[in-house]
Order: structure tokens, then sequence, then C-alpha cells
């Protein structure tokens, strides 16, 4: 064998473990490729205790929580990290930045995924890994909050081979994007997907000056202003893109959107408006996107065939729905422009944040293929416990998204739709969701989405508060109904669902004795 691949996630619970209980690692002494998802430390240690001797070529590793990741643990991916035959690597640092890690002074790596970056990494990046050739970067906060003279040395050098640089989900400093942009002047792709701090940013002469082989250039920026005098409008903002250097020589399309809102200063009772700006390159390359209302934001675009251009959501996984806005949308009789946007999305998410709409259903199939899509995600964000019509639009969603596997409840939202009755629950749930994410506060209705909901793969319960003996009491009553495999931490206990057990038939004794107590009695 010489590619491995092991997940921990919700999908999958108790697999490594089980691996682990069945194979022993040392002998993988061949693979070359070791995909680790969500694994816990225990586990982690097992492994790359094996690793370093194996001649691995690619390496991923992403934890389920390396908030407490051990020295020793550090020292092992040190080992493996300086290993010359390792060309990709895929790591998630400590948030807090306290790794362990020794980086060589020299990397071979030629293609780096890293989460949870902060801007003392940058240097390690630009220092150590002078082989990169490409480097995806997610979960960044660029902004120095050291005080003035204590701040934190950014100095990159140039990397001459590096050709693509992805950035998501980042707090950009565009100063600091400047400086470290300038000394990658091979790059041929480069996205950027995060807040940022300067709306006016100069692209058109960094681009020109500094990256001369740029053909792909991804960005979808976010920022907040706050404006006395309405000066901030989105043809203003998206003018810097007409230009023939965009238009022309690039085809490179832009697109603004401008949401304004009021916000309160409570110190001078003043309301002054806030105006949420979203800039993005088209078609949109974002994993994510939220939906507004053309009713409730303005737009301006380099494209003049935005609205009849239905591939341009196509790269979008993810999509996010809130109760309010389409509450807006849908009682302003609101004409779409165009229909399915959304055509490729696979997860919905929608935010609870006032009662459902009459047509919401209805409404949302005229800007998402709800066939597409496999997984839906409920949050709960509203007070009142009133939802009269939660059921029947929860069903007919449903109907209509057929393909949905994964099913995901968060923050009481059960509680409020059925009354926490969790027979009339599992009665809405059709036979095609297989995997099922929820908020528990009863340990009983664990017992019943078991029993009731046979066709899950896997199951994942949140636990409101601790509920440290839970876990063990629901284990030991599944293990005597079905074979399974789980893992669990405080809050969550996730099943992987196997075969029903057969119910042993009774020996001609006990019902003999079954007999003799019915007699007596």
């Amino acid at each position: 064998m010489i590619s491995l691949t092991l997940s921990d996630q919700p999908t999958t619970p108790g697999q490594i473990s089980l691996f682990l209980s069945l194979f022993s690692i040392e002998r993988f002494t061949q693979l070359r490729s070791l995909i680790l998802f969500c694994i816990e430390n225990d586990h982690l240690n097992i492994i790359l205790e094996h690793a370093i001797n194996f001649p691995l070529v690619l390496l991923s590793i992403q934890e389920k929580d390396n908030s407490h990741r051990s020295t020793t643990i550090d020292t092992l991916l040190s080992r493996i990290i300086e290993r010359p035959s390792l060309q990709n690597l895929t790591l998630s640092l400590k948030k807090d930045g306290s790794d362990q890690i020794k980086w060589p002074i020299s990397s071979t790596i030629q293609h780096l995924t890293l989460y949870h970056c902060d801007l003392s990494h940058f240097p390690i990046i630009f220092r150590h890994f002078s082989s990169l050739r490409t480097l995806f970067i997610k979960y960044c906060d660029m902004i120095d909050y050291e005080p003035i003279g204590f701040e934190i040395p950014f100095d990159p050098v140039p990397m001459h081979q590096l050709t693509s640089l992805i950035m998501e989900e980042f707090n950009f400093n565009m100063s600091k994007v400047k400086s470290f942009l300038s000394n990658i002047s091979s790059l041929t792709h480069l996205r950027l997907i995060g807040s940022i701090n300067e709306i006016d940013f100069p692209w058109e002469q960094l681009i020109q000056t500094n990256l001369p082989l740029l053909n792909q250039f991804e960005f979808s920026f976010y920022m907040s202003i706050y404006d006395d005098d309405n000066s901030i409008n989105t043809d203003t903002l998206i003018a810097p893109f007409r230009t023939p250097f965009w238009i022309k020589i690039k085809s490179w399309f832009v697109t603004c959107d401008q949401f304004i809102r009021d916000d309160d200063n409570n110190n001078n009772n003043i309301t002054r408006p806030k105006y949420d700006i979203h800039l993005y390159s088209i078609p949109v390359r974002n994993r994510y996107f939220h939906y507004y209302s053309q009713s409730i934001k303005t737009t301006s675009s380099t494209s003049t065939d935005i609205n009849n251009d239905i591939s341009v959501m196509d790269y979008v996984h993810t999509v996010y729905v809130n109760t309010d806005i389409m509450m807006a949308t849908t009682t302003t009789n609101e004409v779409q422009l165009q229909t399915r946007r959304f055509r490729k999305a696979s997860n919905l998410n929608i935010r609870i944040d006032n009662p459902w709409p009459v047509d919401f259903v209805q409404h949302l199939s005229s800007f998402i293929d709800l066939s597409h899509l496999e997984k839906l995600t409920l949050v709960d964000e509203l007070a009142e416990d009133f939802y009269p019509n939660t059921p029947i639009h929860f069903v007919t969603l449903l109907q209509q998204a057929y393909n949905v596997r994964s099913l995901v409840f968060k923050d009481k939202w059960l509680d409020k739709t059925c009354g926490s009755n969790m027979e009339n629950f599992c009665s809405l749930i059709p036979n095609h969701i297989k995997y099922l994410e929820i908020d528990i506060s009863i340990m009983d209705d664990m017992k019943i989405i078991l029993n009731r909901l046979d066709h899950l793969l896997s199951v994942t319960f949140r636990f409101i508060s601790r509920k440290q003996h839970w876990p063990k009491k629901i284990i030991k009553w599944l293990s005597t109904r079905r074979d399974a495999t789980y893992s669990t931490d405080l809050y969550t206990l996730s099943i992987w669902l196997g075969k029903k057990k057969k119910k042993k038939r009774k020996t001609c004794e006990q019902m003999s004795n079954d007999i003799k107590r019915i007699k007596t009695n």
C-alpha cells in the first residue's frame, strides 16, 4: 500500500481507532501518501512515531483539536518535514502561535497548505521554503496588534519559484499584502479572500509593476465603512476596475455589492449609516456566498452580462441565507432577474432570525437548484418560541431537496419546532437523510433517534452542557442493538453506525420459565 486516508469526521467517527485496532501501522513501510482528517492527539502520536520512517511524498494532517498538541508530536513533525522526499505538506498551526515545530533551514517542499497562521509565520515561509511552487493559507490575521516599537518583524524576501498563491479567510493588512506580493514576481495565479482595511487599494499599479506574469486574479473582499455624507457608492468603488487594463488586456471583471444599515451609537445617541461592502471578481471563486436580495442592496459591475451569465456562481459550494432577508425579499414582490444563480451549490445554511416567510421554499428554489443540495444546516437565532409553519416548510424543503444526505440542527431549533417531541421530529425525517447532527437536552431523545431513524449511517449529538455520563450509557445501550464505533468529548457524541444485531432466540428452558411466570401471575 502506498496511499492511506483516515478520517474521524462526523460521517465516520471512530474510523481511526478502528483502523489502528485492526492493522499495525508500522507495517506500511512503502507509504508515500498519508492523509489524516479530524485526528485526535493520541492517534496522531501513534501514527507519526512510525511515519518518520516512511518514504512520504505527501502528508496532510487536520487535527480535531491541536490546542493541546504535545511537544512530542511537534518533534515528530519536525523530523518528517525535514525529509527531502516530502514535497506536499498540509498542516494546522496552533491558533495561539505556541507551536514548537522546528522548520528546516531550506525545505524541499513544493506545495504547502497551512491553517491558522499569523504574522510571525510569514518570515518562516519566505525564508525556509525557497522551493515552493504553490502556497495555500487559510485563516490568518495579518493585523499587528503589538504596540509601536514592538511590531512583529515583516521583511519578506523574494520567492522566485512560487507560481500560485491562495489566501482565504484572512484579515488583510493591505500594506503588508503589497510588501510580500512585491517579492513574488513569478506568480501566475493569485486568490485573496477576506476582510480588508483599505478599499481603494491600487491593484492595477501593483500588478503592472510587480506581477508581470499574473494571468489569474480572483478575489473577494469585505469591509464595513461608517460615513455621514453618503459619498460611498458602488459606482465610485468599481470605477478603478473599468480601465482598459482590467477589461481589454486582462478580461478580468469585478462586481461590488453595498448593503446600508443603521448603526446606533449609544454613547452619543446618534444613528450613523454603516456600509457593508463586498468587492469581488467574477466568476465568483469563493467556496461560500451570502445571499442578499436585490431589494436591500445596490450593485455595480464591470460586466455587462452579469445578470444573464448563469455560470457566475458555479464555483460556490455553500450558500448562506437569512429568513429576515428572505422576508424583505418576498414582501417587495421582487422580480428575479435570474433564476437559479446557484446551480451547483451542495450546501445550504439557513439562519432563522424571523418566522419563515409564507413562500420561503418557493423563493429558495428560484435561485438555488435544491435538487443539487447534499447538506442542509438550520441555525436558530430567533428569541421567540413561535414556529407555527416551520414543520410544513421543513417537509416541503426536504421533498424538493431530495438529494440531501446530511442534516444539521443548531441552537435548539428542534425544541421550538416540535415542542420537544422527538417522536414528531423523527416523523419529519425522510429516508434519504444518512447523516444527522443535532442539539440534545434529554438523554432519552438520543435513544428515540437511534431507534426511529435506523436508516442513518452516522449521527452526532451535541450537548448544551457537559454530560459526562451520557455517552457511556448510550453506547452501552446501543451495543446490544447495533454495531458501531464512536468518538466523544465533553460536549459531543459522534456515532458511526453499522449493521443491526439480530435478536437471539430464546432457548427452550428460557421459554419454559417465561410460561411458568405467566401461569404464576
